[in-house]
């Protein structure tokens, strides 16, 4: 066989293995999530759903105050069975460009080092970095009704994250917000079936642009 189909095949083999992740990891989110389920348990799943196509050295979910300066470490998961941060007040000033944490979207922070240098503001970032992590995946979570929340994939590695797992979240971020404010008990705004329709679509074209 051709050393180029070779490359070929290995390129669409790679694609459909990341397509079939990220099928997976909506698919059974998206199931959970329209039943009503405890809190935690929701993270939890949320976790171990995402691991294979978002790995995660830490992941914390932050319920933002109402300033939205600052939030508190509502659940999270790292190397050993106490992770960083939980249960703690933590700032949120410096980790978007947006002021607020409801006018921004997922982002990355491809070198924590480097943003704590530019951003001396940063808190969060400060503190990642002396645990050890390298890069981060922010993704905001909006359900009104008085409910927001910061969700925040973390990797010792730099420049963990590509720019379809920003997309796939992006996309996901209503759906995540609208079940997990209804598992935390706030009532959400909108019927929830409008949240889980619109990210299957929204979730497909990054994909269909993968090399092949």
């Amino acid at each position: 066989m051709p050393v180029g189909t070779r490359d070929e095949l290995g390129q669409l083999a790679e694609a459909f293995n990341s397509l079939s992740s990220r099928a997976r990891m909506v698919l059974s989110l998206l199931d959970h999530l329209q039943r009503r389920s405890d809190y935690a348990e929701s993270f939890k799943v949320l976790g171990s759903e995402s691991a294979d196509y978002i790995p995660a050295d830490w992941l914390a979910l932050i319920e933002v105050s109402d300033s939205e300066i600052d939030g508190y470490v509502r659940f999270a998961r790292g190397h050993d069975d106490t992770p960083i941060l939980l249960g703690q007040r933590i700032s949120l000033l410096g980790m978007f460009d947006s002021p607020r944490v409801s006018s921004a979207s997922a982002a990355t922070i491809a070198d924590l080092r480097a943003h704590v240098v530019e951003h001396g503001e940063s808190r969060l970032a400060r503190e990642l970095v002396r645990a050890g992590y390298r890069s981060a995946l922010l993704v905001p979570l909006n359900a009104g009704q008085g409910w927001r929340a910061l969700l925040i994939f973390a990797s010792d590695s730099p420049d963990a994250y590509s720019g379809d797992q920003v997309r796939l979240m992006a996309s996901m971020a209503p759906t995540l917000a609208a079940g997990l404010a209804r598992n935390a008990g706030h009532a959400v705004a909108g019927p929830f079936s409008a949240a889980v329709d619109a990210v299957v679509p929204a979730s497909l074209p990054a994909e269909q642009s993968a090399p092949v």
